[in-house]
């Protein structure tokens, strides 16, 4: 390959690195539960959570299904947090807050006088990677700030490595619906690509 052929690869690699992470990269999933078959409230039943033991060495992001859970005009704002062993533990990080509005899980929109439903993903994102030790108990804990949500659980134990928590005690029959996990970093694509051309260059001279 000539010198011109190895720099247009290159410059074919980086613009290609460059768009997929601004299309944003694939989560890396690890612990999850996704089936649901009941509504818990928030902040009626807290504290409220799941216990988990995860593969990996951290958490990125959590995800749950969340209802309104009211008839009434009603939006607040919700959050996670991670624990240490035990819903009591110590706060390892807690989650970007996220304003849930009047029906958000209803497309007739704020207004609209229905609760329950079946529930809507919603996302917690941490700031910083949480460090967590694979093999190790945690829990997250959700936290309705404001109002009153529903989140979705199943009432049989479908997630061996953990259980619900209401009212802060274990309850061995349930687990909530949800997903946590690891965000790439886009930069490392971006990286590689740099590096790519670097010794494409030097093997040329």
């Amino acid at each position: 390959m000539n010198q011109w052929n190895r720099l247009r690869a290159c410059a074919i690699f980086v613009l290609t690195a460059g768009s997929f992470a601004q299309a944003g990269p694939t989560d890396i999933l690890d612990q999850s539960q996704e089936i649901i078959t009941q509504l818990t409230g928030i902040p009626a039943f807290s504290p409220l959570g799941q216990s988990f033991i995860p593969s990996l060495n951290g958490v990125d992001f959590v995800e749950l299904k969340l209802t309104d859970n009211t008839t009434a005009p009603n939006d607040g704002t919700t959050a996670v947090r991670i624990r240490e062993d035990s819903i009591g533990g110590s706060i390892l990080g807690t989650s970007e807050t996220v304003f849930l509005e009047d029906c958000f899980n209803f497309p007739e929109g704020p207004g609209c006088g229905i609760a329950g439903g079946f529930g809507e993903i919603v996302r917690y994102e941490f700031q910083n990677t949480i460090p967590l030790i694979p093999g190790e108990t945690y829990v997250l804990e959700v936290m309705a700030l404001t109002s009153s949500f529903g989140v979705g659980n199943v009432t049989s134990d479908q997630y061996p490595l953990g259980t619900m928590i209401r009212d802060g005690i274990p309850d061995t029959g349930r687990d909530l619906w949800f997903r946590e996990g690891l965000i790439p970093e886009p930069a490392s694509i971006l990286l590689l690509g740099a590096g790519t051309c670097v010794c494409l260059s030097r093997r040329r001279r």
